[in-house]
């Protein structure tokens, strides 16, 4: 008797034992996907220090569109520039090419977010059919005709419970890959419009520097004028006649190269507006020394960088990046989806009966228990993509701080040229109004003043090449910020 009662209590105590192992090895896969997490972070001190965090939010440093003047081309008051700019930003090609991908984004997103609901179908066929005198259907309703209609008509709502939050996941993660495009739109936005500006201000320069060399070689051409006449009464020898025409050729093709480069900045111009090369383009007539309001910040911080819509685009990435680790993951643990349906079925006749109505209710379970590596495989992939994005960020991090440091460095350079050329003008001008008084005294000739005003026209055209490298170092700086700052709000 105690045998019979021992011998079940054995087998029940193996039973649990049994059950036990079984049930860890089938959530093996499920404890692996722990073992591996990415413990890299972005830089939390890059030259430009200020922290960088994955956090989107209002009081994140990286926030799309976060420069003071979006509109940052105003502060050169320029009613073309302005007018060119907004042309640009309706028209550009890559700019219209960027905004279609935002609206794709912004539809995958909502693509992506249509598992967290219940899904709902209607099916329906009619199939007629000869039924076998001893087949399923005749034996068990002898009643059914040979030859029936089979009408199936079902409503069906389907539901997969998000246990582990991995629809929501993927939702959201769509969702930052649409803000992460929509930031890069905004990079290109700035990107055509400081390309625009620096090719506007390169054509004012070809203008300036232009008519400058026209004053020049209309000077150079009185003194040939002026030194044949000398040549006719033996005063000046062929040598100097020679070097006079020698003058005006190389001032002649200088004159070529500017009007080359002045059609190649046009062409350029109108493609950036979207517009054919030849179309004409009305341009401001004056080219100004640099306006005043082109100051630098008074410091330097990451800070600065948050108005770059590029960085941004890439921490959008990242957090998407990190929500994929979460999806893979989730794969690893049991689905839970529930099917139920409505419908009629009717083989004789009467389909809208309460007698043709059937139900049903099917709720499944499935959990992975070996999938060959697959699961691993897409967790690990997710894991280096993940890895693989913070270290690009970081680079370009680096590179972003390092872009503007050496723009801050040619504004600089070429302020204090501008200073050392207005000091050789100025001194070029002492210099001309004294031979302008010489002349008029008749102490020196038409010659040496027409040279000294070639003088004075080169110093111009140095000058005015300085204030369009002025103009593209600042607006580079700009580019490299990702968009127009204000000085009291520089480091935001």
């Amino acid at each position: 008797m105690g045998f019979r009662i021992s011998l079940p209590a054995k087998w029940k105590q193996r039973f649990q034992q049994s059950a036990g192992i079984v049930t860890l090895f089938l959530l093996q896969d499920c404890a692996w996907n722990q073992k591996v997490n990415p413990n890299l972070a972005t830089y939390q001190n890059a030259p430009l220090s200020t922290p960088s965090t994955l956090d989107c939010d209002e009081q994140s440093p990286f926030v799309i569109g976060f420069w003071p003047t979006k509109s940052w081309w105003e502060i050169f008051q320029d009613p073309c520039l302005d007018r060119i700019i907004k042309i640009a930003i309706q028209n550009n090609p890559d700019l219209l090419v960027a905004k279609s991908r935002v609206e794709e984004a912004f539809q995958i997103a909502r693509r992506a977010g249509g598992p967290r609901w219940v899904q709902a179908s209607v099916e329906g066929d009619v199939n007629w059919t000869h039924l076998a005198k001893n087949g399923l259907y005749r034996n068990l309703n002898p009643n059914i005709p040979a030859n029936a209609t089979q009408i199936d008509l079902n409503g069906v709502l389907t539901y997969q419970v998000d246990i582990w939050g991995r629809f929501y996941e993927t939702w959201m993660s769509a969702f930052n890959r649409f803000q992460s495009s929509e930031a890069k739109m905004y990079f290109v936005e700035v990107d055509i419009s400081t390309r625009v500006a620096e090719t506007y201000f390169n054509l004012l320069s070809l203008n300036a520097q232009i008519g400058e060399l026209q004053k020049w070689i209309d000077s150079q051409q009185e003194i040939i004028v002026l030194t044949e006449s000398l040549l006719k009464h033996r005063i000046v020898d062929q040598i100097q006649m020679e070097i006079a025409y020698q003058g005006i050729e190389g001032l002649k093709k200088d004159m070529e190269t500017l009007q080359t480069a002045k059609q190649i900045q046009h062409h350029l111009l109108a493609v950036l507006m979207g517009l054919g090369p030849d179309v004409p383009i009305e341009i401001s007539c004056n080219f100004d020394e640099p306006t005043q309001r082109l100051t630098l910040p008074s410091t330097l911080s990451l800070g600065l960088l948050k108005r770059r819509p590029d960085l941004a685009a890439e921490i959008l990435y990242l957090k998407s990046l990190e929500r994929d680790i979460k999806i893979a993951r989730t794969l690893f643990y049991p689905d839970i989806n529930i099917l139920g349906s409505l419908g009629i079925q009717n083989l004789t006749g009467g389909v809208f009966t309460p007698q043709s109505l059937e139900t049903t209710l099917l709720p499944s379970f499935n959990l992975p228990v070996f999938t060959g590596f697959r699961l691993e495989g897409n967790l690990g992939a997710s894991i280096k993509a993940f890895e693989a994005g913070i270290h690009q960020y970081n680079a370009n991090v680096l590179k972003a701080s390092q872009q503007v440091k050496d723009a801050v460095s040619d504004i600089e350079g070429i302020v204090l040229q501008i200073q050392y050329q207005k000091n050789l003008i100025q001194e070029e001008g002492v210099k001309l109004d004294l031979t302008q008084s010489l002349f008029k005294n008749r102490i020196v000739s038409k010659i040496r003043l027409d040279e000294e005003q070639n003088r004075y026209y080169e110093r111009w055209i140095t000058m005015f090449n300085l204030y369009r490298l002025r103009y593209q170092f600042h607006i580079n700086l700009i580019r490299n910020l990702g968009g127009g700052y204000l000085q009291e709000v520089a480091n935001g």
